[in-house]
């Protein structure tokens, strides 16, 4: 899609949300976690409430503890975070709010262990019930100290230019997203389109009609000598294939003259090729490269307090969703089809789960 001629939309930050949203937001996050307290306060023993308005007491001070300590540890930690997968982190927010839990007079705990244990179940639950509430994607708060956590500032009001997004969405040929656009699978671009802010236009690759050359072509002006998505290379006498790491960094630098589309400050996110980019995280050209710091690219993620355990969670039910779709498959006969087993699960979880996770925290952090 590309901009509406012959005068393209004024991109600007978005408004600024006011003081009614974020005292709104925060009620609707408190009143969550209060919910989830007095369920866990019923189920479990050792754990309770003289009163109901003491939950909600406790979710204000969880919730206080979560804004302005979880954000400086997590910074401070983010390394063996990221180097545990997360698990570091879920340990480590549990116990600072379990600690929380027992200095407040008002709860009855029978000691750390159990009030280890509901830190995590509060945790799983409220990451559940926020993200079906879809309640950090819009917050201020989360922005706010993500800004913070980032070591970020404000942006200056004078600046004026503007930042690209590109999204590539892999093998999405122009009739299938015009479907989509008339039948509501697309209503945020059928929406552009109709204001007159895009066009969409169709576009006819050359004859490696492929992601790695797609890819070289958009951000080096160069797709030379890549005739598909993986051949053998006479010259070398070996195999290429596009995505794996160590043939994607030599087709890249092949490729690449060094002033790449993303070489000035960009980022790539989930790439095959990086475009010289800056920044680059699950990129399979750079994945091998010496990094700087641990993490950088991951701050976003796990920033959030309940972040990992909210993946964790949905890796777990996309496992159980996939290996009931198989069974289901196996026991219609449906042929052809592919084999199925735990590690197709395991993969699946990880490139529509974990990644995206990933990608989208990493990309929210690079637009602000």
């Amino acid at each position: 899609m590309n901009p509406a001629a012959p005068t393209p939309p004024v991109l600007t930050d978005p408004p600024k949300r006011g003081p009614v949203r974020v005292i709104r937001h925060a009620v609707l996050v408190v009143l969550v976690d209060a919910f989830c307290l007095m369920f866990l306060a019923w189920v479990l023993p050792g754990f309770g409430f003289a009163e109901l308005d003491d939950a909600v007491l406790t979710a204000i001070g969880i919730g206080l503890v979560n804004t302005f300590i979880w954000p400086l540890l997590s910074r401070l930690t983010l390394k063996l975070s990221v180097m545990t997968v997360g698990l570091f982190g879920i340990a480590l927010n549990s116990a600072v709010v379990a600690l929380a839990i027992m200095v407040m007079p008002w709860v009855r705990i029978d000691g750390f262990l159990e009030a280890f244990l509901i830190a995590i179940l509060l945790g799983f639950a409220t990451a559940l019930v926020s993200s079906a509430l879809a309640i950090e994607e819009d917050s201020t708060w989360y922005l706010a100290r993500l800004r913070r956590h980032l070591g970020g500032k404000e942006k200056d009001a004078t600046e004026t230019q503007p930042g690209i997004v590109f999204l590539e969405i892999d093998g999405l040929a122009y009739d299938i997203l015009r479907r989509a656009l008339s039948n509501g699978s697309a209503p945020n671009m059928a929406r552009w389109i109709k204001k007159g802010l895009m066009n969409l236009e169709r576009w006819e690759t050359d004859w490696s009609s492929q992601t790695g050359a797609c890819q070289a072509g958009i951000l080096h002006g160069n797709n030379s000598e890549m005739p598909a998505f993986r051949w053998w290379d006479r010259i070398e006498g070996r195999n290429f294939v596009t995505n794996h790491p160590r043939d994607a960094a030599e087709l890249e630098a092949r490729q690449s003259n060094g002033r790449g589309l993303l070489s000035d400050g960009g980022a790539s996110r989930a790439n095959i090729l990086s475009g010289d980019a800056t920044y680059s995280q699950l990129t399979m050209s750079t994945v091998l490269k010496p990094r700087g710091a641990i993490g950088r690219d991951y701050a976003a993620y796990f920033s959030r307090p309940y972040g990992a355990l909210r993946t964790a969670f949905f890796s777990v039910a996309e496992i159980i969703t996939e290996r009931i779709s198989a069974l289901r498959q196996r026991r219609a006969g449906i042929e052809p089809r592919i084999k199925r087993g735990w590690v197709y699960a395991v993969m699946r979880t990880w490139a529509t789960v974990i990644q995206l996770d990933l990608q989208v925290s990493a990309v929210i952090a690079d637009i602000l």
